[in-house]
């Protein structure tokens, strides 16, 4: 799982630094307008349509690059990531942590200024790594005793 955090991390590097050169006004509206939904989700604790505004979030930003494709590669690599991501949403904050990093990302995106908007969005991924040892206490099961097997994450008992 580490390993497709960084894959992530990398490809969304390319995608939000594109997007701050090419995304058009009606693009970087439809970015706020998604995260708009997500604050509505949070409002609710609707996890499910949170989850799901937030990953139209991202594949947003790679359409807007101009690298749609790059979002159907970060797809590939992030089932694993999913999964995991999925038990990060009822922790304490993290909704409102996620707003914060998103609306981080598009003032970068706004501002036109790439390498913001970058810093933005790998602060925002990292989070996902820096919370694995905060979720494995939490959710035991779902991860194996041995850190070299996916990073310690069991996606059997995951999955549920």
């Amino acid at each position: 799982m580490p390993e497709a955090i960084l894959v992530r991390k990398s490809l969304e590097d390319i995608t939000t630094r594109a997007a701050a050169e090419h995304a058009s006004v009606s693009d970087l509206m439809s970015l706020r307008m998604l995260i708009q939904r997500q604050q509505e989700a949070a409002d609710l604790a609707d996890e499910a349509a949170f989850h799901a505004a937030d990953e139209a979030f991202h594949a947003e930003i790679a359409r807007a690059a101009g690298y749609p494709g790059i979002w159907s590669l970060v797809q590939q690599v992030k089932t694993q990531v999913d999964r995991y991501r999925r038990l990060t949403l009822p922790q304490q904050g993290r909704m409102a942590r996620v707003l914060k990093d998103h609306a981080a990302v598009l003032a970068g995106l706004e501002a036109r200024d790439g390498a913001a908007a970058a810093v933005a969005m790998a602060a925002h991924i990292d989070q996902l790594r820096l919370d694995i040892g905060t979720i494995r206490s939490v959710y035991p099961d779902y991860f194996t005793d041995d850190p070299d097997a996916d990073g310690g994450w069991n996606a059997r008992e995951a999955a549920g």
